[in-house]
């Protein structure tokens, strides 16, 4: 059964209601803890006191409703699309994971990077071969001389083809969208965005930024 994993989730539900083909969602986030992974769990000024409160409404309104909330997992279904989200909130990648987890994610065989380069250590934890899902409102850039790369990074490791991946996908936008207002979420929104299929990272990125640039420039 294909099921995805999703570091540094947010409040982004855009690619659960876009691929309903996939029926199980890992979420991983440091919030409400720390927007910052685990150097904010030093700092209560990371704090985001309105996270799951924005999270519980977003879940709501896209008929995900709440079926358990255990230990720093919160676990969310969709009886219309029979599609489940656990979401495991307070948990820095990939400091705070735990055995159960991780194997959790070896039974993964879809990555979701939109947002946040996560460390590499999920290259090493998820199914292969995978699928890649993006989204224009990432850059996925691979000039070391032009962009200042995260340390231990995802998305150079796949520019380095060490890994096996089956597809790379692209959420592209069809017209103007900030992408960022999940609230704001309907079906007039959901039909402006297309899945685009790519042999690798480098091609994503390059048709990436030529959409981005058509909108946003």
């Amino acid at each position: 059964m294909t099921k995805a994993v999703y570091i540094g989730a947010g409040l982004d539900i855009l690619p659960v209601l876009l691929n309903e083909d996939i029926k199980d969602f890992i979420y991983i986030d440091s919030q409400p803890t720390s927007e910052f992974g685990i150097l904010g769990f030093l700092d209560k000024t990371f704090f985001r006191k309105n996270f799951l409160e924005s999270l519980k409404n977003i879940m709501q309104n896209n008929n995900f409703k709440l079926q358990t909330n255990n230990n720093n997992c919160i676990t969310y279904l969709n009886n219309n699309t029979n599609q489940t989200i656990n979401y495991y909130i307070n948990t820095p990648f990939p400091d705070k994971l735990n055995d159960n987890l991780i194997n959790k994610i070896s039974e993964c065989d879809v990555l979701i990077c939109i947002g946040h380069d996560p460390d590499k250590k999920i290259l090493e934890y998820i199914k292969k071969p995978f699928s890649f899902i993006g989204s224009t409102h990432t850059c996925y850039e691979y000039n070391k001389e032009t962009y200042e790369t995260p340390q231990n990074s995802t998305f150079l490791e796949l520019y380095e083809n060490k890994f096996k991946v089956s597809s790379y996908n692209l959420i592209a936008d069809k017209s103007y969208y900030e992408y960022w207002k999940h609230d704001k979420i309907n079906n007039k929104i959901l039909n402006n965005f297309i899945m685009k299929k790519y042999n690798n990272l480098k091609d994503l990125e390059n048709e990436r930024r030529n959409i981005f640039r058509e909108f946003y420039d």
